[in-house]
C-alpha cells in the first residue's frame, strides 16, 4: 500500500477535503484583508485559492471563492457607508466565484493554455464595467493595494489602473 493510500483512508483521509478548504479560504482570505496593508499579500492572495479550484468540485469552489472574496475584501478601512458597503462586496464577491469558476473550468475541461489569462482577463473586465456605471467609481479596485509599491505602481503609468488587477490575479493563476 502507497502512502498516499494510507494518509487517505485514515483518519486524515477523512478530513483531507475539508481542511484543504479551511487552508485556501483562510489563507487567500487573510492576504487580501492584509494586502490594504502590505502590498505583498496582494500577489501571494489568489494563489491557493486558484490551486484549490483545480483540486475541487465546483460547488466547493464556489464557496471557497465567495467566502475568501468576502471577508478579504471587508477590511475595516473602508470609506463608503456600511450598507453600501456591504452591498457592494457581495456583488464582488459573486464576481469573483463566477471567474474563478470559469478559470476551473477552462483548465480542467479544455486544457488550454491561455486559461491563466481567462482569470485575470475576467476579473479585470469586471471592475472595468462596474467602475464604468458604479456611483462609486473604482474605490473597490485591487490596484489601490498597490499603492506604496513605487516600482510596481510604474507599471500602471503605462497601462492604466487596469493593468494592475491583471497582474495581480495573473500571478495567482
Amino acid at each position: 500500500m502507497s502512502i498516499k493510500n494510507r494518509f487517505n483512508s485514515g483518519v486524515m483521509g477523512k478530513y483531507s477535503n475539508l481542511l484543504n478548504f479551511i487552508f485556501a479560504v483562510v489563507l487567500s482570505s487573510l492576504a487580501y484583508y492584509l494586502s490594504t496593508e502590505l502590498w505583498i499579500f496582494a500577489w501571494l492572495a489568489p494563489l491557493p485559492l486558484c490551486i484549490y479550484a483545480l483540486e475541487t468540485s465546483v460547488i466547493l469552489t464556489m464557496c471557497a471563492g465567495f467566502i475568501t472574496h468576502f471577508i478579504g475584501a471587508s477590511n475595516p478601512q473602508a470609506v463608503l457607508p456600511s450598507e453600501i458597503f456591504l452591498f457592494e462586496t457581495f456583488v464582488n464577491a459573486v464576481a469573483f466565484t463566477m471567474m474563478l469558476c470559469i478559470f476551473r473550468y477552462i483548465t480542467i475541461k479544455r486544457k488550454w493554455w491561455t486559461a491563466n489569462f481567462v482569470f485575470a482577463s475576467g476579473f479585470t473586465a469586471y471592475e472595468f464595467i462596474t467602475s464604468l456605471y458604479s456611483p462609486n467609481g473604482t474605490v473597490a479596485s485591487l490596484a489601490y493595494t498597490q499603492a506604496s509599491n513605487l516600482p510596481v505602481i510604474q507599471i500602471a503609468s503605462i497601462t492604466g489602473i487596469w493593468g494592475m488587477p491583471l497582474i495581480h490575479t495573473g500571478s495567482g493563476s
